[in-house]
Parts: structure tokens; sequence; C-alpha cells
């Protein structure tokens, strides 16, 4: 898959559809992705949530069509999908630091908002594939998380919490973290060990099976890059370039090296077909 093509379809899409109702459903089936792939792809390519970019381009549609003296401000904020002329005031001063009727007014100059999205992945990582023979994890989860959101601090909490414990599996074997497919954009996320399928769960931990699968294998190196910065890079280079395509409805797996540090070189797993 062309990604780089796919996110240009989106964003063309989205811009068509600013004074209409927009959701992750929608915009998703627009290019034929499932949402909650779509939603992580385009939040790696575009550094924040769909829906954050979504008011963002409305906000800046609107202050255009405020330059309009025949356009009354809560007409402007119905037609961007604002419910009210309130809720479009505290949106628009928050963006950009006045209301909109003193833009109106002074015609202050705005920060340009560009109608795209881009990725700029850099150079090409070694990839390598590997045949996975399945897994059995137990482990500490996350439920409905957002891709795109800050969800870091939680998750280091949840190594922190689950690397003392990790001695209570007597067959546990290295530290992955498994990210899990949810409804929409959410995953639940896993800090676990792989251990043998009939070691028994501890109290508040949880068992999560993942069948044989082909996965891509990528680098990230937490001490010089984001993992919005690899997943873009992941998306717009390396995946392609295997030929491969992701497997939708896999979970992905964060292979980490021991022993287990704050900063560190992680592999970053993904199921393809």
């Amino acid at each position: 898959m062309d990604y780089e093509e796919t996110m240009r379809h989106a964003v063309r899409f989205i811009e068509e559809s600013l004074t209409e109702p927009l959701d992750l459903t929608r915009v998703a089936a627009a290019v034929h992705l499932s949402p909650y792939h779509f939603h992580r792809v385009f939040s790696a390519w575009a550094g924040e949530p769909l829906m954050t970019y979504v008011r963002r381009r409305r906000l800046a549609l609107a202050a255009s069509r405020l330059m309009d003296p025949g356009a009354s401000i809560s007409d402007v904020a119905l037609d961007v999908q604002f419910s009210s002329q309130a809720t479009f005031t505290r949106a628009f001063q928050q963006a950009y630091g006045v209301t909109p009727g003193r833009y109106r007014r002074v015609r202050a100059p705005l920060p340009v908002n560009p109608p795209f999205v881009t990725c700029n992945p850099g150079g090409m990582a070694v990839t390598r594939m590997v045949e996975g023979s399945g897994f059995t994890f137990i482990g500490l989860q996350l439920r409905d998380l957002v891709s795109g959101e800050p969800n870091s601090p939680r998750i280091q909490a949840l190594w922190r919490e689950f690397l003392p414990r990790k001695g209570e599996l007597g067959s546990a074997r290295g530290a992955y973290g498994v990210c899990i497919p949810g409804q929409g954009e959410t995953f639940t996320y896993m800090a676990a060990a792989s251990v043998d399928p009939g070691e028994a769960v501890p109290p508040g931990m949880v068992r999560y099976t993942v069948e044989p699968a082909t996965y891509a294998v990528f680098p990230h190196d937490e001490g010089t890059s984001t993992y919005d910065e690899t997943f873009c890079r992941i998306w717009a280079t390396d995946l392609p370039a295997t030929g491969r395509e992701y497997k939708e409805g896999a979970p992905d797996l964060e292979v980490y090296s021991e022993p287990f540090q704050e900063v560190m070189q992680v592999e970053i797993w993904i199921p393809v077909v």
C-alpha cells in the first residue's frame, strides 16, 4: 500500500467535508482502511489525532469565512460543525488567542494551518522478516488507549508496576509490549512476558494468546526517535519496501532487550501478510 497517497486522499476528503459531519469511521472508510489502522497511521503522519486535525482545519476555514461581513459569527460556527456560537468562540480563542469578533474587526494575522499532513521519514531502516510460532503472554494491561495521544507516561508507569512482579512468572521470557487493536481508534497495551501455555496467572494480571504470524521487524531507538517518528518511517518507507501488507486485527509487538532500561533499543514487530 502507498500510505503517502492514502494520506493525501484522506486529507482531500477531509477538506471537502469540513462543513459536514465527520468522524473516524467515515474518513477511514473513504480510504478503505479499518478505523484503528487508519487512525494510527494518520496520527503518526500528522503528529496529532484525526479529530484534533479536523478541528484545526475547521477553525482555519472559519477564519477565512469570518472575512465575509455578510456572514454572522453564529452562521460560521454552525457551518463548520460547532454546536453553538459559544462553543466556537471558546475554541477559536483557544487556538488563536483572539475572539472571532475581534479577529473580524482588526483582521489579526493568524498562524498558517496548511491542509496537508507530511511525514519526513528520513533514511530507511534495516528490516528483517520473522516467522512467529505464536505466543502466550501474561502481564498487566491498560485498556482504551488512543493512538496519537500522549500515552507514554501511563505506559511507563505500567512497566514500572510490571517489572518488579515479573518474577512471579516461573517461565517468564523476555519483555514485550503488546498492542492489541480495539474499537475505533482505541487499543489495549500490555506490559508482559512470554510464558509457557500452562503458566498460572497471578492476581491482577491477564493472559493473552497470539496466533502464529509473519512479522516485519523494525528497529526503534528510544534515545533518538519518538514512536510517532518511527511509525512514520515504517508506514512511509520501510513496510512498503518489504512488499508486504499490514495484517488487520493482529497485535503489534514491542520486543525489548534485557536488562530493561528507560531508554533502550526496541524492535517493533508488525504482523504482515
